[in-house]
């Protein structure tokens, strides 16, 4: 029989490898019951792990309720925002009492690395029948890639590309310390998840892996003092990247049509969508109630209409949302909303920063980054991935007397 003490220390554990494992096939697989595992090693801890109520707690509880509240009086598309909140808000009230060893929080990562990666080879499979019919490799780019998964590539390359960052950070550096078959087995990981990244073909996911993958090896050497060689190492690997990248003949039709067009013209259909309008048109209907917004799920529609006003159809037809979490939080949720979602990303980059965990570091800057080009939290899969994030900085430090 388990006892409660091992309950205690393990069912949240178990709701951690479940979620991690949902990620990629969030239309398959539920995340929601990971949420009531963790519920449950809630009710079973008794406010007795964790019980310091953090500034990163009252942050988060304050930015989704008052999204929440905010959403109440609105139409019904608001409360399918509020649904796509919620897991964000039950997240929050985590936070003061969960607590996990750092090599809990390891495992959690392996398996979210393992996953990606066997969300890669299922797609590749997927693709191949109409491959063999008609021979159209456009089978494994862009979003012909991700019909079975389902997703916009834009949120399987972030996947991908924190998978990597943590795989980077904490596998390979003790790589020759495994037996010869996990090399491989890493190795061949690693290189698949590269692959995914490229043939994903997502831009603004490639340029911000770029950056921050190269801040990335240059803190790493100057924190041993090797500032230079870091720089040499960092060009090296960035230009290696870069000629892998144009390697593939849909990323670099895509990229050069980043530079040739005034407008990013990118969206889950691979048709065009003017982002540049977009975020001209947002900013006219930020102006408007700068302090207030229009209110969570009622901001889309005030985007559309004013599209449709300065003859801009297309986002309207489209349903299109702001491509861009910061213009969101503000639209929705006026000044006071945008600087609650900025205070919350402050204090969160501040906590892992103090507790050096440099792959959550990379994730999270990613993150950010792919807020500028899309609206995260308007789909499951953003809100889910950072209820995950959050959730991973739940790190005693040590491990629990109970873990075998």
């Amino acid at each position: 029989m388990l006892s409660k003490h091992w309950l205690r220390h393990n069912i949240g554990f178990t709701g951690l490898i479940y979620l991690a494992l949902a990620i990629p096939f969030q239309d398959y697989l539920s995340p929601y019951p990971a949420f009531g595992l963790l519920l449950f090693q809630l009710i079973l801890s008794r406010k007795q792990l964790n019980t310091n109520w953090t500034p990163l707690s009252w942050i988060s509880i304050g930015i989704f309720l008052l999204a929440l509240l905010l959403a109440i009086p609105f139409t019904e598309t608001s409360m399918k925002t509020v649904q796509k909140l919620i897991p964000l808000f039950i997240t929050a009230c985590f936070l003061p009492y969960l607590s996990f060893s750092r090599e809990q929080i390891h495992h959690v990562w392996q398996v979210f690395a393992v996953s990606i990666g066997l969300s890669f080879y299922l797609s590749l499979i997927a693709g191949l029948p109409a491959y063999f019919q008609n021979g159209d490799t456009s089978q494994f780019f862009y979003m012909k890639l991700c019909v079975f998964l389902e997703r916009q590539p834009h949120y399987l390359a972030l996947f991908s590309a924190c998978a990597i960052m943590f795989l980077g950070s904490n596998a390979l550096p003790s790589i020759k310390q495994l037996s010869k078959g996990k090399q491989i087995g890493l190795g061949l990981l690693t290189i698949s998840l590269l692959a995914f990244l490229m043939m994903l073909s997502a831009r603004a996911q490639i340029f911000s892996f770029a950056i921050v993958a190269f801040f990335a090896v240059l803190i790493y050497f100057k924190q041993q003092g090797k500032t230079r060689k870091g720089i040499l190492l960092g060009i090296i690997a960035l230009t290696g990247f870069s000629l892998a990248v144009l390697s593939s003949p849909k990323a670099r039709e895509r990229l050069e049509n980043s530079f040739q067009k005034a407008d990013i013209t990118i969206d889950e259909t691979g048709k065009e969508d003017p982002r540049i309008i977009t975020w001209n048109t947002a900013l006219d209907l930020i102006l408007e109630k700068p302090l207030l917004g229009h209110g969570t799920g009622k901001a889309n529609k005030a985007l559309q209409d004013k599209a449709a006003e300065e003859g801009h159809s297309i986002l309207k037809k489209k349903k299109l949302n702001y491509h861009n979490q910061y213009l969101q939080a503000w639209a929705s949720n006026g000044i006071l909303g945008l600087l609650l979602l900025l205070s919350l990303l402050a204090y969160w980059s501040r906590l892992l920063w103090k507790n050096k965990q440099w792959y959550l570091i990379a994730s999270l800057s990613l993150f950010c980054l792919s807020m500028l080009t899309e609206s995260m939290l308007q789909r499951q899969a953003g809100v889910i991935f950072m209820c995950f994030l959050l959730l991973s900085t739940l790190d005693s430090k040590s491990a629990s007397p109970y873990e075998k």
